[in-house]
């Protein structure tokens, strides 16, 4: 079985200050590009890196005796017997004019933009999709979900597929503007994107936690945590479909049904319980209160029943606050006194059933 563990440690020091040619005199493999303060002086390499990994003019700064604060931030995996550890350290240094989020920290990292967003999304999949006492977020992602939810985990093909647009999407809204970063391909609607995912308030904030803690973890700074925040914040009004929904809005897309369908379901089911044998309600359906009235139990009643479930099921779309327009607007006497004058008397207790019915018929369509 495999198991895994995390820790990060943190390190303050001084406040930097700007390198002197003389601190960077001191460091002879980044002279060359110390000693000039034109951005756009070429990178130097030091021999004790790789040829292949560029050291900016940032990195030079660590040859001065004053150093920027670092995090240093170490993840250690285990796998049966197999342990490796992974050290990455972040410094932080003096911005460059016109340096976004992901080039800065692709370069301190001296990783690609593209491989930087990977690991953080990747991060993020891994926290996202793992197995919790309470759900979590893992229904949205393994196809338990509600509104037909597509099934990633366990699928390789599918899950690499959204991680790409994911890694595509963010990664421009953080500034990855290398030559080689995807452009994003899939819909552009975010709303269109999670319409039936049912996503409440609740789901929103786990899935940016969960962000930010894989951000965090990698020695993101506070000044670009909160810049991180700012961007997945934005994406609330389009995400977050079952914020500040109504009750019919939220229940629609969790089921994955149209608000027709829906209340006729509920109407109808409720229908069925108050016009049960011994029901207290059913003498407002057969025809006995008030006397001579619709009985709607009838046998070849089969033409009014369904007219009042349809006149019921419009006049609860605009009371529970549907707006997908499925069903029209209520047509009846909205003066609800005047419609049931004649079924009077109704005492509390009837009340009281006939909402316990729609609660239960609303609860078994869920």
């Amino acid at each position: 079985a495999a198991a895994a563990a995390a820790t990060t440690t943190t390190t303050r020091r001084p406040t930097p200050r700007a390198p002197t040619a003389t601190a960077c005199a001191a460091a002879p493999s980044c002279a060359a590009c110390c000693t000039t303060s034109s951005s756009a002086s070429p990178p130097c390499t030091s021999s004790t890196r790789s040829a292949s990994r560029p050291i900016g003019r940032a990195s030079c700064a660590r040859a001065s005796t004053t150093r920027t604060p670092r995090r240093t931030s170490t993840a250690t995996t285990s796998t049966g017997t197999t342990a490796t550890t992974a050290t990455t350290t972040v410094t932080t240094t003096p911005r460059q004019p016109g340096a976004t989020f992901c080039e800065r920290y692709a370069t301190a990292l001296g990783v690609t933009q593209l491989a930087l967003m990977r690991t953080v999304v990747d991060g993020v999949f891994a926290r996202v999709t793992a197995p919790r006492a309470d759900g979590g977020l893992r229904e949205h992602f393994d196809g338990s979900g509600p509104g037909g939810a597509r099934k990633f985990v366990g699928d390789a093909a599918a899950t690499t597929a959204l991680r790409d647009s994911f890694v595509a999407f963010v990664g421009r809204a953080f500034g990855c503007r290398a030559a080689d970063f995807p452009l994003y391909a899939g819909e552009p609607d975010m709303l269109v994107v999670h319409a039936k995912m049912a996503i409440d308030e609740a789901d929103f904030d786990a899935f940016n936690a969960h962000v930010y803690a894989v951000l965090d973890g990698a020695g993101v700074q506070p000044a670009d945590m909160a810049l991180a925040r700012a961007v997945f914040d934005s994406f609330k009004p389009d995400v977050c479909t079952l914020c500040d929904a109504s009750v019919c809005d939220t229940l629609t897309a969790y089921l994955g049904l149209d608000s027709k369908r829906l209340l006729e379901a509920v109407v109808t089911r409720a229908f069925a319980a108050v016009t049960a044998d011994g029901h207290r309600l059913r003498r407002f359906f057969d025809g006995t209160q008030p006397a001579g009235s619709v009985d709607y139990t009838a046998a070849g009643a089969g033409a009014d029943r369904t007219r009042l479930v349809g006149r019921l099921a419009t006049f609860f779309y605009a009371g529970l606050g549907c707006t997908d327009g499925a069903l029209g607007a209520y047509d009846g006497n909205a003066d609800m006194v005047a419609v049931h004058a004649a079924m009077q008397p109704i005492d509390a207790a009837d009340y009281d059933a006939f909402v316990d019915a729609v609660l239960g018929a609303a609860a078994a369509a869920a």
